[in-house]
This record gives structure tokens, C-alpha cells and sequence, in this order.
């Protein structure tokens, strides 16, 4: 796990082989943007707690639908 600064507005990545959403982001209050693609992600598990997320990329992955959050 890795700890990101809870004022980073864009996150990109990647082809990092990440397999689930990563919890730690919920904490990201002013995340407006989140690129995620070329993943292996098949749910997306806490997205909700992105508030302030505007954009989100998950082309290349197994995500079927988001949660109803």
C-alpha cells in the first residue's frame, strides 16, 4: 500500500496490474480526475467516496458496472 496526499487533484495509473480498486483512494477528497486503464480491476468498490471525481478511466479492465453508491 502507498500513501498519497489527500490534496492530489489527478492520478494516472496506468498498466500497473492492479487487481482491485485500490481502498486507500477513498481518502482523496479532492481527486477530480482517476485513470486507471489497462488494469486487471474487476469491481470498483468504494469509487463512491470520491466525491469530488469528475472523470474516471477504466478502459482495458473486467469492470462490468460501478456500484450503486
Amino acid at each position: 500500500m502507498f500513501l498519497l496526499p489527500k490534496s492530489l487533484k489527478k492520478l494516472k495509473l496506468v498498466g500497473n496490474n492492479f487487481t482491485d480498486f485500490p481502498a486507500n483512494f477513498a481518502n482523496l477528497v479532492n481527486l477530480s480526475e482517476l485513470n486507471l486503464s489497462s488494469n486487471k480491476i474487476s469491481t470498483c468498490e468504494g469509487v463512491g467516496a470520491l466525491v469530488g471525481l469528475v472523470e474516471l478511466l477504466l478502459d482495458g479492465n473486467f469492470v462490468l458496472a460501478l456500484p450503486p453508491e
